[in-house]
Formats: structure tokens, sequence, C-alpha cells
């Protein structure tokens, strides 16, 4: 394991975090480096109900986009509904009042919304989302 990346005990995953795991065109070493850490029962992973919707839609657009095989696409949604991460209900008044706050999507709002009121990290490899949560 990468001992320069500070893996947290507890932390809020979002698409883009898990998507740069999945895409081999996306791969990143910090995604890398904490999903086996994860594998390895060393942090325990978060996330807001979307978390599913979208990380599935970004493996079907990789799929239109012929970046990856319908096959591939379809082994990594079961890889990722395998993963114990724990969906946390979301207020969506809060994460709507987030968003309007922060101009950002409602998906990202969710994920930092959890974050902000858990005070947990937010493993993220969106810039902007990263700055928010910041």
């Amino acid at each position: 394991m990468d001992e320069s990346i500070d893996i947290p005990e507890i932390a809020v995953v979002d698409a883009s975090f898990l998507l740069s795991f999945f895409l081999p065109d996306e791969e990143n070493n910090t995604s890398s480096v904490v999903m086996d850490a994860y594998a390895k029962d060393a942090i325990r992973l978060l996330s807001s109900p979307l978390l599913p919707f979208e990380v599935s839609n970004g493996l079907y657009m990789a799929v239109r986009r012929k970046r990856i095989l319908p096959e591939h696409a379809g082994i990594m949604v079961e890889k990722m509904l395998a993963y114990d991460i724990e969906f946390l209900p979301i207020q969506f008044s809060k994460v709507l009042q987030l968003a309007t706050e922060k101009k950002t999507t409602i998906y990202d709002a969710s994920y930092l919304w959890i974050a902000i009121t858990k005070n947990l990290p937010l493993l993220t490899l969106d810039k902007t989302l990263s700055r928010l949560a910041s």
C-alpha cells in the first residue's frame, strides 16, 4: 500500500471515485489504494443512496462511448452492489438547499451533505466537489 496516502477509518465515497477505480482509462492511484484498503476492511465507506444510479449511468455512458464492453460494465455494477457500502438516508430538502447554496447538482450535494453532517472526509475526484468539501 502507498504510505503517502492517508486512509481514513471511515469516509463518504462518490461516483467519480468509484468510476475511476472501475474504468481502466481513468485509473487513479488514490482510488486504487483506498479500494485495496477497503478490500482489507481497513476503511468503512458510506454514501448517498444515489450512488448506484450514478455509477451505473457512468458505466453505461462508457459503454455507449465504446470505452468498455457491456460485459465489463455488468461485472462492475455487480461488483459495486456486492460492496458493503452503507447508504445513508438523505434529507432531500436539506440537499436541495445545499445544492442551491453551492451551485452544484443534487447528486453531488447528496454526497457533500452526508460528509458535512457526519463530519467525514469525502472521497471524490471531482475537483469542484473536493473544493466544496474542504
